[in-house]
């Protein structure tokens, strides 16, 4: 499958999005987050509660729920090369697909090195440093849901 960095089509017409699920086929393998740091990080939202409600209220007489708040979905990558410092202005979870990262709290000092399956939680005001410690080259990949809006960094 080719990669793609193009968000999909949450059109409400789309088929593939109704009042209760969304369905985005193979992200993971066909989505390609944008270059947000160095030269070597990538991190994308393909989901956002914010847009996702929005759309569903133009399609239904059903009202929001004004009491939510955000929540951002995506990938994060990051190839071998400078690190990434980062400090968190919301909580986030993120499950490692693929390659390897050894995180650093920048606070506390303490260091560990994630693999495929591994899945963390970061607090509002972490300060953290991500560097990718995958063998043979390969980037480190991980996906995340984080407590923001959409393209919020």
């Amino acid at each position: 499958m080719a990669s793609s960095s193009v968000k999909p089509n949450l059109d409400a017409s789309d088929p593939s999005t109704f009042k209760h699920m969304t369905h985005l086929p193979q992200q993971a393998q066909t989505y390609s987050p944008p270059l947000i740091a160095n030269s070597n990080a990538y991190l994308g939202d393909v989901l956002s509660s914010t847009t996702l409600l929005s759309t569903i209220a133009k399609s239904s007489s059903s009202p929001t729920d004004d009491k939510r708040g955000p929540l951002s979905a995506g990938f994060f990558h990051l190839h071998a090369g400078e690190p990434l410092e980062y400090t968190y202005t919301y909580d986030e979870m993120k499950l490692v697909l693929e390659g390897e990262f050894t995180i650093t709290d920048l606070v506390a000092g303490s260091k560990v090195r994630a693999g495929k399956g591994d899945t963390f939680f970061f607090p509002r005001g972490s300060k953290l440093k991500f560097e990718c410690t995958s063998e043979g080259g390969e980037p480190a990949k991980a996906f995340f849901v984080g407590g923001r809006d959409e393209g919020v960094l």
